[in-house]
């Protein structure tokens, strides 16, 4: 009875000895799988974080590239109603040295795409001007028709000449007031550019 009971404490022995084996590798193991889990869990929020990272750098630089465009835009704009305000504040001067040449002269040289230079500027850049436009290329018109009047009549003599002056007069006078208004307004739009 003796051996069976030192085989029975033994075994109680083995039990316990097992049993904490046993119990310390579980706690073990189950601490392993939660350590594993945190790790798993901190590499998918690295992983998130830089997502997240990314998208914010993507629309950063996508924020960036539409206000340089913005920029870029607004200075082109600017620079063409400077173009614009330029050209329709010499358009009266040009007009008086182009019909001088042109009634006077059957091979006058002159830039015959003066108008055409402010008028493209307007239709690309300024849609704001077409009312002025318009009413610019009515008096152009007027004055373009005078001036073929005198062509067609050429050799023009200086009286004929000069019964047509005061027509020309009053279409470059109102072309002038027209310019001016027009420059008024580039003006203001040219400085309202500035304090946006």
């Amino acid at each position: 009875m003796l051996i069976e009971t030192n085989v029975t404490g033994l075994s109680a022995v083995i039990i316990a000895v097992v049993s904490g084996i046993g119990g310390y590798f579980t706690a073990y193991l189950k601490k392993g799988a939660e350590i594993q889990s945190m790790s798993d869990n901190i590499k998918e929020l690295v992983a998130q974080q830089r997502k997240l990272t990314e998208a914010t750098e993507s629309v950063k630089h996508d924020i960036e590239h539409q206000v340089w465009r913005k920029k870029e835009q607004e200075l082109i704009r600017r620079q063409k109603m400077e173009e614009f305000a330029s050209l329709c504040l010499d358009l009266p001067q040009y007009l008086s040295d182009e019909f001088a040449k042109r009634t006077t002269d059957v091979n006058a040289q002159y830039d015959r795409n003066y108008y055409k230079k402010f008028l493209l500027i307007q239709r690309l850049y300024l849609p704001r001007f077409e009312e002025e436009m318009d009413k610019l290329i009515t008096l152009y018109e007027q004055y373009e028709k005078l001036v073929r009047s005198i062509e067609q009549n050429k050799p023009a003599l200086l009286p004929y000449l000069q019964s047509r002056l005061p027509e020309f007069h009053e279409i470059r006078g109102r072309i002038e007031l027209l310019s001016a208004k027009i420059v008024s307004k580039a003006g203001d739009e040219i400085e309202n550019m500035g304090h946006v």
